[in-house]
């Protein structure tokens, strides 16, 4: 089993390591600290006012801030030999790279408002497996953005930094960019889920069974090629909607639609349309037990809805693969495997699954045997822990944000 175990020190310490060699030793340098975070239920509820429950896992992303000698910026990456040059004046972000162009994006916002009297010099290290997606860029982008507020003494406040962030990804994902993955990115504590309730703007908490449970990330190494559909999701629960507008007055969108009312106009909608809104309120349902379940510590019940979300997501909203449905129904049969779905909107064809301790070694392995004798490729999968959310990593000692 794949784990990229590296532990945040060592991986801050590889970070300014990679920093002094590029940039010298004779600057004053700041590292930050975030981790990746991932999507457990609610998937594509949240341009539906819905709620999505996430949590933030133990593989990192550092970046190490110093000054620079002019007003540009140097941006070294663990891909790259030398520093990509950013002229922030010249320079448009949709000509560079991640991470380089959230970099010019994120300095482009700050311009409009803060002082930045210099450039500055970059180094970026990070273990998140390749592909993981929203959950990786918004891990970057919170250690980027803090480092930036330290070096600069900028002073802005946790809300102006999500705000931030998620304006940055609106630019580049437009409605897939949400706050719940970078809140957690930010503000995660161990062992702990967030719910993030897009309605009400407000998050809570509730606990993981990390006792006996862990989470697990299965890598097909394919590319994700409907990935693009998922702009097309939002645009047709739009249409639904609209649609249901005509028979009931007060619906703003799917969260305010229940499922009685929607089966009974399914001959009104068009087929494609209602299973985009079928799933929308299905998986609203299926968060409301998943909630009701964690605050009964019935984790084993929580878990396995799941599977249920990954059917909707593969039936209602088409964004599955073969290769991601044989990975979910084949797991429902291996002991210890409690439940698992896709990971939308990732470039690449990627599961998540909550596995039971006991059991994680033997049903990984069956898993692996299995996927490997369907397809004659091999499965990589990731053995995750919950994590805590950023921290500011000064003088070797973690300080978690506040």
């Amino acid at each position: 089993m794949e784990t990229l175990k590296d532990s945040p020190r060592k991986l801050a310490a590889l970070a300014e390591e990679k920093f002094t060699k590029v940039f010298g030793s004779d600057n004053n340098k700041i590292t930050s600290v975030a981790p990746a975070s991932v999507i457990l239920l609610g998937d594509h509820t949240h341009y539906n006012d819905g709620n999505i429950l996430t949590c933030s896992v133990d593989r990192f992303v550092c970046v190490t801030l110093g000054f620079s000698k002019d007003e540009k910026i140097y941006v070294q990456t663990d891909n790259t030999e030398h520093p990509v040059i950013i002229d922030h004046a010249k320079d448009h972000f949709d000509d560079l790279k991640f991470p380089s162009n959230r970099v010019l994006q994120i300095v482009q916002f700050l311009k409009e408002n803060y002082n930045l009297p210099s450039g500055f010099v970059c180094s970026v290290c990070s273990n998140i497996p390749a592909g993981l997606g929203l959950g990786s860029t918004s891990a970057f982008n919170s250690a980027f953005l803090n480092a930036l507020n330290i070096l600069f003494k900028l002073n802005i406040d946790e809300k102006e930094i999500i705000d931030l962030i998620f304006r940055t990804e609106q630019n580049f994902i437009g409605k897939i960019a949400n706050k719940a993955l970078i809140t957690a990115s930010l503000k995660s504590k161990k062992d702990k889920i967030i719910n993030y309730d897009f309605r009400a703007g407000k998050t809570d908490e509730y606990d993981f069974d990390s006792e006996n449970f862990e989470i697990i990330i299965c890598d097909t190494g394919l590319d994700n090629l409907k990935n693009v559909l998922c702009k097309e999701r939002i645009e047709e629960c739009e249409v639904g909607v609209k649609g249901l507008r005509l028979y009931i007055w007060g619906i703003k969108n799917l969260r305010d639609v229940n499922l009685d009312f929607l089966q009974k106009h399914i001959h009104m909608l068009p087929k494609r349309i209602y299973s985009r809104c079928n799933y929308n309120v299905t998986e609203k349902i299926r968060v409301e037990h998943a909630l009701n379940y964690l605050q009964h510590n019935e984790f084993e019940k929580f878990a396995e809805l799941l599977n249920d979300s990954h059917t909707g997501l593969s039936k209602d909203y088409e964004i599955s693969s073969d290769e991601l449905d044989y990975i979910v129904n084949e797991s429902k049969n291996i002991e210890g495997i409690t439940g698992s779905k896709l990971i939308s909107c990732s470039p690449k064809l990627l599961s998540i699954g909550i596995v039971k301790k006991t059991f994680k070694e033997k049903a990984v392995e069956k898993l692996k045997e299995k996927y490997k004798e369907k397809f004659k490729s091999e499965l990589i999968v990731y053995n995750l822990s919950l994590s805590d959310g950023y921290y500011n990593y000064s003088e070797n000692n973690f300080v978690e944000s506040k």
